[in-house]
């Protein structure tokens, strides 16, 4: 007859490189014995009473049952602590091939005893958690004693009902080993940013905000002089109507850093508008904006680094909630699996529930960046749409997507910013000669009119293209665009070439050419008159 199941705390414990050849025998006596011995400490040191726990020795580990009276907040909020101190202790006092680093499970579930020892598949679970890869990962990477991986259901019904719960500590992985295919949370006892785990400030990120200066969702910030954003967020930011205006909309964004909290609020324009469709969980209706940022270009930020390829295979990714409240934004992640998928990564994909226990990706989470959690790197935007039923509809609109309507973020990201200090040359110009090339361009209907300045901007060296102060001022936008080519090399030429080949080239636009032609020729070294200065009321001024 077999007996009953009763439920029990599962804890197994591996030595990591227990059986190194850098080992003898008598060393991997001395690790066998002193596991247990701080095992017994730190448990009792967290209030648990060894003498109640069922353990089964493995050689290289341990495999420990406790039952279910006893806290299993006690596993997770007291005593990796406790064993991650005594480790260090006891690594202080010996020799390289006796020290010990461990990697812990935890796990809770049904087991069943009989004459041999314990059958469970939760057991079972536990241990393909402990020999899992991720977790010989972050132990590897980690300058730690103790990595610890906790099943999804211990983490969101024990762990996270903590009041010592610190969710910036953990990180969700894939599990896929023999029959275990699982969500697990991993961390380091003892750091809050446990090494091997990408740090998770974002600080390329934006808020959009109205004219109110209410926040209406996050954006991601590309160069320090684009953005872009979803179709729904730049919408509410401009309090239109309908959210999936046929015409670009009209009018600037406003937006703060929240990397640079001291920083005025910006202004961006939009540049590139691809309204969402009528949703009804369809895929196709996703839509994004593209935005230039008026004025000098924001420096000194990290930049994202965009995936343009999101491969094959499922993955995690991570996401931020917005609650249009400043203090909030950026500390709410919330978690999803992007599931197995089309390699060509040009078309939207469903944003999967990350475990049965996870909460629901939610309409707070729309417009935010979507990030793989493993390596760090910015796979799209997320747009969020009513479904009509109990659950709205999460998707991904991928960076390859948004590159193929937007060629400018491929071309940005591929190459990398430039700072036009390092390719200024000293030329010998007046302010004269620059106003009056403005004003010539403004004559020209493919400079004049913003939209399509925006497009020949794009073509041009990235010297001029990530640096020129922009203005919402035709004439100040032109100045500023006139004055960067001037210190970069070919750059007049190649704005030249752009006149001619605009579909409305006539006597003026050949004209303005042949000026901005002969304007490079005769910039020759010497020294600079005139330097620029920053943007004040839309107008770009210069000082000796």
């Amino acid at each position: 007859m077999v007996s009953p199941a009763l439920s029990q705390t599962i804890l197994v414990l591996d030595v990591e490189h227990f059986g190194d050849h850098s080992r003898t025998d008598s060393h991997r006596v001395t690790v066998h014995g002193g596991l247990y011995n701080l095992l017994e400490k730190a448990l009792r040191g967290a209030g648990i009473n060894w003498d109640i726990c069922y353990h089964e020795d493995r050689g290289d580990g341990a495999l420990v049952l406790v039952p279910p009276h006893v806290h299993k907040i006690l596993f997770s909020d007291r005593m990796p602590i406790r064993l991650a101190e005594e480790l260090r202790r006891y690594n202080q006092h010996h020799p390289e091939q006796e020290r010990i680093r461990l990697r812990m499970a935890l796990h809770a579930g049904e087991v069943i005893f009989d004459n041999g020892g314990v059958v469970s598949s939760d057991v079972n679970m536990t241990f393909r958690l402990v020999d899992a890869e991720p977790l010989k990962e972050a132990l590897r990477d980690s300058s730690g004693t103790l990595a610890l991986i906790a099943s999804s259901w211990f983490y969101y019904s024990v762990i996270r009902n903590s009041p010592k719960f610190r969710e910036e500590a953990y990180s969700p992985v894939l599990i896929d080993a023999k029959e275990t295919r699982t969500v697990a949370w991993i961390t380091i006892p003892g750091r809050l940013d446990p090494a091997g785990l990408r740090a998770r400030n974002e600080p390329w990120r934006i808020r959009l905000r109205d004219s109110e200066g209410r926040t209406h969702g996050p954006g991601i910030m590309v160069r320090g002089r684009y953005a872009i954003t979803s179709a729904h967020v730049a919408a509410r930011a401009l309090r239109l109507p309908s959210q999936s205006a046929a015409v670009r909309p009209s009018g600037q964004v406003f937006f703060d850093v929240p990397a640079r909290p001291a920083m005025d609020v910006q202004r961006a324009e939009i540049i590139v508008w691809r309204p969402a469709l009528p949703d009804s969980g369809d895929p196709a209706g996703p839509g994004f904006a593209g935005l230039s940022i008026v004025g000098p270009a924001i420096r000194g930020i990290e930049e994202p680094v965009l995936r343009f390829d999101l491969g094959p295979g499922s993955r995690i990714v991570r996401l931020r909630a917005w609650t249009g409240v400043d203090d909030d934004q950026g500390r709410l992640p919330a978690w999803a699996r992007l599931p197995v998928h089309s390699a060509n990564g040009h078309e939207p994909v469903p944003l999967d529930r990350l475990t049965d226990d996870a909460p629901d990706i939610t309409n707070e989470c729309h417009g935010s960046d979507v990030i793989d959690e493993r390596t760090g790197e910015v796979l799209g935007i997320a747009t969020v749409t009513a479904s009509g039923g109990s659950r709205d509809y999460s998707w991904l609109t991928p960076i390859g997507k948004i590159a193929d309507e937007w060629p400018l973020l491929r071309r940005i990201a591929a190459q990398g910013g430039h700072d036009a200090s390092n390719h200024i040359r000293s030329r010998v110009f007046s302010r004269a000669d620059i106003l009056r090339l403005a004003e010539k361009s403004l004559r020209i209907p493919a400079l004049a009119e913003a939209q399509s300045r925006h497009l020949i901007v794009s073509e041009l060296p990235l010297e001029v293209m990530l640096t020129a102060p922009r203005s919402s001022v035709d004439r100040a936008d032109l100045t500023a665009l006139l004055w960067s080519c001037a210190y970069a090399p070919a750059a007049l030429i190649e704005l030249a070439e752009k006149i001619r080949e605009s579909p409305l080239g006539g006597s003026k636009e050949a004209e303005l050419a042949t000026d901005l032609e002969r304007f490079h020729e005769k910039l020759l070294p010497g020294s600079l008159p005139y330097v620029i200065m920053p943007i004040v009321g839309g107008e770009v001024g210069f000082a000796r």
